[in-house]
């Protein structure tokens, strides 16, 4: 009762009667307790120091408002905050009950940031990629407005690229981010290889359902050449909207839980675009305790609508097969084939998966699973192909 009185803020409680009377001839003892809390105090004047963000910028990462009641939960999710923030590696948060006064207490902040760059570099090899080797700098903060600037570069033999996002924080940044962003991406498999460049923003919130919303706006300029066909150019203006939430409980190695990733985008000729394009896409999975094992089933669906699939820029395309498609099959060897043989890739997708997993060890499952799924331009004529 002393611990809880305390998390919640009633520094003065004190037990007027505490007593417990033992009667051994009946076994029995009969306890009085009269715990008299005192007046709840709040939090006074909330300090900060720190020298990367401007007084604005920081505002936004703080939980604690003067006025409020104290609760010592809110000095633990402050401090996660902070952490998550990415600006800081030392964060000490002093309650000062002795300069409490009319049951106010303020509360210090001290942060000690991080170095201003990380960098990491990695090589490796994947089925979906080939070899690869990339390098990535963060710049935790680029100002005092603390956008942050993210730029990688990737070679690989089926995916190449390179990206630059500058990260601009909202009111509550957590839930509410503004991304810009410029990639230039060399996409390539044995039939279609594709150079693009994608200028865009989106910007994201996260309801109090946890449900997240996103809007974004992106300009692709693209040049697209099929083995065997003539060089298309494709310049489209793409407006996107999209919904997604994710609940389990457990988000590393969820043993019961969902997700639901759901977004379409268009572009219209009337708004800087060559061609009218509106595309649907769908992803969901379940994942369920089955014995000392899991359940996973996963679903992917997409639709484009169209005039000019041959001009449709290899990145609007739909694709199967590879390690997060239909296993057993290369990676993106499924789909619309031309006169000349070349896997084209289709204007839906359907992918589909079961999957068991059995604990081993702490660290490996064994897993038996069977993925079904094509890319086609019919739904009459999907022609799925199965691995297992």
């Amino acid at each position: 009762l002393s611990e809880a009185a305390q998390t919640l803020g009633y520094f003065d409680a004190e037990f007027e009667q505490h007593t417990i009377r033992v009667d051994p001839t009946s076994y029995q003892a009969s306890v009085n307790l009269v715990l008299n809390t005192g007046k709840r105090y709040r939090y006074g004047k909330i300090t900060v120091d720190q020298k990367i963000l401007s007084e604005n910028a920081m505002s936004k990462y703080l939980l604690l408002k003067t006025g409020d009641n104290y609760e010592a939960v809110d000095l633990i999710n402050q401090e996660q905050l902070l952490q998550r923030s990415g600006y800081y590696k030392l964060i000490k948060i002093d309650v000062l009950h002795e300069q409490a006064k009319n049951y106010q207490v303020p509360v210090a902040i001290t942060l000690t940031s991080k170095k201003r760059n990380n960098y990491k570099f990695k090589i490796g090899f994947g089925s979906d990629t080939g070899g690869r080797v990339s390098a990535e700098m963060n710049r935790r903060w680029t100002g005092k407005k603390g956008r942050q600037l993210k730029i990688k570069g990737q070679y690989a033999e089926t995916l190449s690229g390179i990206s630059l996002q500058l990260i601009n924080p909202r009111q509550n940044p957590e839930d509410n981010t503004l991304v810009y962003n410029i990639d230039w991406t060399k996409d390539s498999n044995d039939d279609v290889i594709s150079h693009s460049v994608n200028i865009g923003g989106k910007l994201t919130r996260k309801r109090s359902n946890d449900w997240i919303q996103s809007a974004s706006i992106s300009a692709l300029i693209d040049r697209t050449q099929v083995e065997g066909d003539d060089e298309t150019n494709t310049e489209l203006l793409l407006f996107g909207v999209g919904l997604e939430k994710v609940k389990a409980d457990n988000l590393i190695y969820p043993k019961d839980g969902w997700r639901i990733k759901a977004s379409v985008s268009a572009a219209a000729k009337v708004l800087l675009s060559d061609q009218d394009v509106l595309q649907f896409k769908l992803q969901a999975k379940r994942v369920k305790q089955l014995g000392t094992g899991r359940l996973l089933a996963r679903m992917n669906v997409g639709s484009t609508t169209v005039d000019d699939f041959g001009s449709l820029p290899k990145s609007l395309r739909f694709f199967a097969g590879g390690g997060n498609s239909v296993r057993g099959y290369a990676y993106e060897s499924l789909g619309e084939v031309n006169d000349n043989g070349s896997v084209i890739g289709g204007r839906q997708l359907l992918d589909l998966s079961l999957e068991y997993q059995y604990p081993v060890t702490d660290s490996w499952d064994a897993a038996v699973f069977v993925d079904a799924g094509n890319a086609f331009n019919s739904w009459s004529d999907n022609n799925l192909k199965v691995g297992a």
